[in-house]
């Protein structure tokens, strides 16, 4: 591997990239056009930089091109893995690992992708900042689109921040051509942290470093205020609600705190490093990726501003680059043109419709109008390739479809809707084998049967026979009663977390060190904030149940109080501060389908 970089390597490259350049030029002129605007424009800046009077000549073009453009890589490789190389360097590097990876046979392409990384293995991971020029990222291995599908990556990578690439996200070299320039606006956003208070969460926020993503406006409209002022009301919805809009900021604007103390630790999350290309958007940088300028210095970060998540310029207009400042919406900027839905994805047969007098099952028909890239799109929700979940959602599919909100990337054309459309009107046959369509089946549950007031109100005035699907509540009376023990459950909680913080001790004169003390009021003080946000539940469940025109409920039974209509497993009851009643408090929290024990005993 070579440490010490010199000019006529440099120049030798060149000559190289020159001479494959110019044999390509018939053949692969893709290729070509590559070499000449990505690897042989840098490593003459590279050459210029070295302030030499070393001149590169154009090798001879002898051996098969794939080759040479294997060996030129793997060259400039070595050269970017040696100690400071310049950055225009670096840029070539990663064109050259680009052309060659995608000359080689396909056969080839795994073992040259990991003999270049093995080359690149001991430097750092990061993006590195050109001057006027891409972003150079090194060694990171998780580049993925909106959709969260993988783009194939390379050791050595340089993505286009100018946003004239036609090849986006990576570079082309139209930076250059352009004269782009990565200086800041002078009249940026300024870059000031502002603080709105509220009287149990306070929100941080950097104007400075918004990209103007919206997920917080968008979200929490009654907390973040699109065009208003003050930006922030703090006490304008729960606090959780308020930490989660705070921690799916991408740009890493907005922080939290709590008790006068920021929760910064909180906010950052613990994730792989990953970068995504967003729609006509930044870069959405996480998992702490490292940033630095030409020289390897950290990039100045905003005040305030997060280092694990951040987003990266990707139009080339941001006041504020590198970063993004939300220009691409005023400018327009687009990625280039997807392939339309009724394009087959690559590796992906073409779908054949029925015809119009031919009946439409899911297993001949529907099924196949759902690419790969929509159904790794909706795992989240269902599966589009299982008949029982797209029959079970059909008909909000079907709505989706017409309105062309989905697929997520383009609209169907009005023949695959109308396919689908029939399939539903037929009663969603699955296959011409079983033509008739089953009805899907409820999905499990551990919960009893409904019994008392409410399980008789449902029995009489439900037009669905117990156990034919879950729960659905169709009159005023069983809503209120429902409302009314979801209030009880929500009173009885309150109680406990006060309770729990109630027997904690106060003061030294109980026994505690300062240090002891402090810890405790800690713990008091996230009891109380548990409890409140309790108390704003039932607050809630209280106008809930006036709008139906009955009163609000808020009696509660005795404790301890056994499970009864509450969710199964569900005890009640008061425990002092301690690892018992932290279990229970656990357990009653757990997210749905959590394998989560209570406290022993209860």
């Amino acid at each position: 591997m070579v440490r010490t970089l010199v000019p006529e390597q440099i120049a030798d490259a060149l000559g190289r990239a020159i001479a494959l350049a110019s044999d390509l030029r018939e053949t692969a002129p893709e290729a070509a056009d590559r070499l000449t605007s990505s690897v042989v424009r840098p490593l003459r800046d590279a050459l210029a930089k070295a302030a030499t009077g070393e001149r590169a000549e154009s090798a001879r073009g002898d051996g098969d091109p794939v080759e040479r453009a294997v060996a030129l890589a793997t060259r400039l490789t070595e050269l970017r893995a040696g100690e400071s190389p310049p950055w225009p360097l670096v840029e070539a590097a990663a064109a050259a690992q680009d052309i060659a990876l995608q000359l080689a046979p396909d056969g080839d392409r795994a073992a040259l992708h990991a003999t270049l990384a093995e080359l690149q293995r001991e430097l750092a991971s990061g993006i590195s900042v050109a001057p006027d020029g891409p972003y150079l990222v090194t060694n990171a291995a998780d580049l993925r689109t909106y959709l969260g599908q993988p783009i194939e990556a390379r050791p050595q990578m340089a993505l286009c921040r100018c946003g004239g690439s036609a090849r986006k996200p990576f570079c082309d070299g139209t930076h250059a051509a352009i004269g782009f320039s990565g200086a800041k606006d002078p009249d940026r956003v300024p870059d000031r942290r502002d603080v709105y208070d509220g009287a149990e969460i306070t929100v941080l926020d950097n104007r400075g470093i918004c990209a103007h993503s919206g997920y917080c406006t968008d979200r929490l409209g009654a907390v973040f205020h699109a065009g208003g002022e003050p930006f922030v009301t703090a006490d304008g919805a729960p606090p959780d609600a308020i930490i989660r809009a705070v921690r799916d900021c991408p740009s890493g604007a907005l922080s939290f705190g709590v008790a006068g103390q920021e929760e910064r630790d909180y906010v950052d999350q613990t994730r792989a490093p990953a970068i995504e290309v967003s729609l006509d958007g930044p870069y959405r940088i996480t998992g702490g990726i490292t940033l630095v300028d030409e020289s390897g210095a950290r990039v100045e970060r905003a005040e305030g501003a997060s280092l694990e998540h951040y987003s990266l310029c990707r139009c080339g207009q941001s006041q504020n680059k590198p970063f993004c400042s939300g220009r691409h919406w005023y400018v327009g900027f687009k990625d280039p043109p997807r392939a339309t839905a009724e394009k087959s994805t690559s590796g992906e047969e073409t779908v054949v419709l029925p015809g119009v007098d031919e009946p439409v099952y899911f297993d001949e028909h529907v099924k196949a109008l759902f690419r790969s890239l929509d159904r790794d799109a909706m795992t989240w929700a269902f599966d589009l390739w299982s008949y029982d979940d797209v029959a079970a959602n059909a008909e909000g599919i079907l709505q989706r479809v017409r309105a062309g909100t989905m697929p997520c990337d383009s609209a169907w054309p009005a023949e695959k809707v109308n396919v689908f459309a029939r399939w539903v009107d037929n009663g969603t046959p699955q296959s011409a084998e079983r033509p008739t369509a089953a009805s899907p089946a409820a999905p499990a549950t551990s919960q009893e049967p409904i019994g008392g007031r409410l399980g008789n109100l449902v029995n009489l005035r439900s037009d669905s026979p117990e156990g034919d699907r879950p729960l659905v509540i169709e009159h005023r009376e069983p809503l209120i009663y429902m409302l009314c023990s979801a209030a009880e459950l929500e009173h009885a909680l309150m109680c406990e977390y006060l309770f729990a913080a109630f027997t904690l001790k106060r003061s030294v004169d109980e026994g505690l060190t300062a240090d002891q003390l402090a810890a405790v009021e800690r713990w008091r003080h996230a009891l109380l904030l548990v409890a409140k946000q309790e108390m704003l539940h039932l607050a809630i469940n209280c106008n809930l149940v006036n709008s139906l025109g009955a009163s609000p409920h808020l009696s509660r039974p005795n404790l301890p109080q056994p499970a009864k209509h509450y969710p199964p497993g569900v005890v009640l009851t008061l425990l002092p501060f301690g690892e018992t009643a932290l279990r229970h408090f656990i357990y009653l929290e757990r997210p749905e389908g959590m394998d989560f024990d209570d406290a022993e005993g209860l």
